[in-house]
């Protein structure tokens, strides 16, 4: 009996040894394949269809957005020139200064985003402007 239980013992040492040898190989196999596990997976989610597509159209919006609060900012101060109410001219300057804030963030976003080449600027298209400026018109395709 006392054999047997010895034995038995020496079995499931070896077997409880066994397994946290496979533990620490996996997991030393994951640590050293880390780098360039992540860098696949980042390459392919990178390159997806639902991200390439999401990409592209953004920096379209991006652009459109701009365009669209330029034009904003002209009819305000067309808008300015004419009206001679001082309620309406101080809700006019607010809504002028308002936009010209919104339009100077929106092309800092823009060409921020343009300038990452290995995420988000890899899908920028040739018929829009690489680089947008506040002042000026804009033209979202060339």
């Amino acid at each position: 009996m006392k054999g047997e239980k010895r034995a038995l013992a020496k079995i499931l040492v070896v077997f409880v040894g066994l397994i946290l040898l496979i533990a620490a190989a996996h997991l030393a196999w994951r640590y050293f394949t880390a780098e360039v596990t992540g860098r696949v997976n980042a390459e392919v989610q990178i390159e997806s269809a639902e991200s390439r597509i999401q990409r592209y159209e953004q920096f379209f919006d991006m652009c459109s957005t701009v365009v669209e609060k330029k034009a904003s900012l002209k009819a305000q101060k067309r808008l300015a020139k004419v009206t001679t109410d001082e309620e309406d001219l101080s809700r006019i300057y607010t809504n002028i200064a308002a936009l010209e804030s919104q339009v100077a963030g929106d092309v800092m976003r823009y060409n921020n985003e343009a300038r990452k080449s290995y995420t988000s600027g890899r899908f920028f298209d040739d018929r829009l402007p690489e680089k947008l400026k506040v002042e000026g018109e804009t033209h979202c395709a060339n």
